[in-house]
Parts: C-alpha cells; structure tokens; sequence
C-alpha cells in the first residue's frame, strides 16, 4: 500500500499496475484490517486514471467491508471524500455534494473545516460545469476557506 501511494505520485503506470494487480490477487488473503485500505488504494489508482464509476464501484466495497468491521464512521471519511469525488467525476453532482456534507456529521474541530471546504468546493464545481451566475462567487468563498484553514490538497483526488 506504501508502494502503491507512492506510484501514484512518481506516475509511473508499470509500477502502479502490477501494485493494483497485487492487491487484487491477495484480497482474500490479508489481514481483515487491510482490506478496505488496500481497496481504497486501488480506488485511487481509478481515480487518478479518471476511472470514476469503477472506482465508485471499489469504494462501495470499502465501506461495505467498513460496516462489516465495525469501522467507526469517523474513520470512514477519507472513503466517503473520494466517493464525493468518483460521484462528480460522473458529474452526479447533487450525490456528490451530499456524500461530503455527510462527512462532517462525524468531524470536529479543524477536521470539520474542512469537510465544510470540501462541500464547497464541490459546489463550485459544479456550478462552473453548470454555467450557474454563482460559480465565481462559491469559488472565491472556497479558496478564501482555503488559505485561511491553510488547506492546500484540494479536489487533489480528481483526475
């Protein structure tokens, strides 16, 4: 998984392939603790090859083995973050921005900050896609957020 993380980020598509493969082949046999976070990998690998609904199929799994491992839902966030993202990937917007509003339910403090900035920025999103009037206003509100949260790794899971 840290090789993987780290494909990701060099690029390097050889590397990252045979990690997925890796995950796949050996999914029936890891620890139950590492499943969802081996899939939440491969889900990003999707992501980031802009393979939306492939890797909103992936995180549907990840939070099914979640509810099965008890997972507390505040751990969960990172999984629903990336599924708000495979949703606006396949411009379903709406469900989007409503799996990121669900996000800070299960946050407090700094954390919860930024679950509001992610809705936001998924709202500014969507209202440039749309053409909506309000699309640069929502924009200079979400990236005013960002600077004062010092939030730099926004809409990052996009591809």
């Amino acid at each position: 998984m840290v090789e993987i993380r780290r494909a990701l980020r060099t690029g390097d598509a050889v590397i990252q392939d045979r990690l997925y493969a890796q995950i796949e082949r050996l999914r029936t046999t890891i620890r139950p603790g590492l499943l969802p976070r081996g899939l939440y990998r491969q889900a990003q690998l999707l992501m980031h090859r802009g393979r939306g609904l492939e890797a909103l199929d992936k995180l549907d799994v990840v939070l099914s083995v979640s509810d099965d491992m008890q997972v507390p839902e505040r751990d969960r966030c990172v999984y629903h973050e990336l599924r708000a993202y495979a949703l606006a990937t396949l411009q379903r917007w709406d469900e989007a921005i409503a799996v990121a509003r669900s996000i800070k339910a299960h946050q407090t403090g700094a954390q919860a900050q930024i679950a509001d900035l992610i809705v936001l920025a998924l709202q500014a999103a969507a209202a440039w896609q749309r053409g909506d009037a309000d699309a640069q206003d929502l924009s200079l509100q979400f990236v005013r957020g960002a600077a004062a949260a010092s939030w730099r790794r926004f809409l990052q899971l996009l591809p």
